[in-house]
């Protein structure tokens, strides 16, 4: 999937801030709503209240997110900036990032919902996923056995392992046997699944080892 990247700028000393220079775009406000929680509940006949099975595979999981901006095109040429902004956005899905939150983007389908001639300016939303996406993937490696501490934020996430050789992976009360026909190699254990905070995996053989994810925050 190609996903265009439309930078968003946040707070500034002035009442506009510059969305997307390519555009000539200012921000006048956002609007992002608090993730949906999708709650499971079960009537149970002969049972006080309901059974919550919202957690039944493990986790609590979430509706997509809107996220609301309302931008203004402050020059001359605002006709032709917001024609070269829809052929490039409209219905498209992007990343959203602020200079707020420099660390993280939210990623979505993107669609310019109403326009405003008097100020030239115009309404568009997202529905973002409900994690927002650290930029920088998590990168950890490690040479020669040993252990290693991969720390994650908020959204679980199964690491890409990449292997220079045969090894064992172990964490836990699991363990898996990873070797390839040639190196280095790929793969993804689904059994490791990290959660929210850390955990510590013995590599057991003289190969490199690289855990690589990217974090999500609610």
């Amino acid at each position: 999937m190609n996903i265009d990247r439309l930078y968003i700028k946040g707070p500034a000393d002035n009442d506009f801030v510059a969305v997307d220079t390519t555009f000539g775009l200012y921000l006048k406000w956002r609007k992002l709503s608090a993730p949906t929680p999708k709650v499971i509940y079960d009537e149970i006949p002969g049972m006080n209240g309901s059974l919550d099975s919202t957690e039944e595979f493990g986790e609590v999981f979430y509706e997509p997110r809107t996220l609301a901006l309302d931008c203004k095109h402050p020059s001359d040429s605002w006709q032709s900036d917001f024609q070269s902004f829809m052929n490039a956005y409209h219905g498209q899905d992007v990343k959203i990032s602020f200079s707020n939150d420099p660390d993280f983007y939210w990623a979505g389908r993107l669609t310019v919902s109403e326009y405003e001639s008097k100020d030239h300016s115009h309404l568009m939303s997202a529905l973002v996923y409900p994690y927002k996406f650290k930029k920088t993937a998590t990168t950890v490696t490690k040479t020669g056995g040993g252990t290693v501490t991969l720390t994650n934020g908020r959204m679980p996430v199964v690491p890409d392992v990449t292997i220079g050789g045969a090894v064992t992976i172990a964490w836990g009360t699991n363990s898996k046997q990873l070797s390839a026909s040639s190196y280095p190699a790929t793969v993804r254990i689904p059994g490791l699944r990290l959660t929210q905070g850390s955990l510590v995996v013995t590599i057991t053989g003289s190969a490199s080892v690289t855990f690589s994810y990217r974090e999500g925050s609610l």
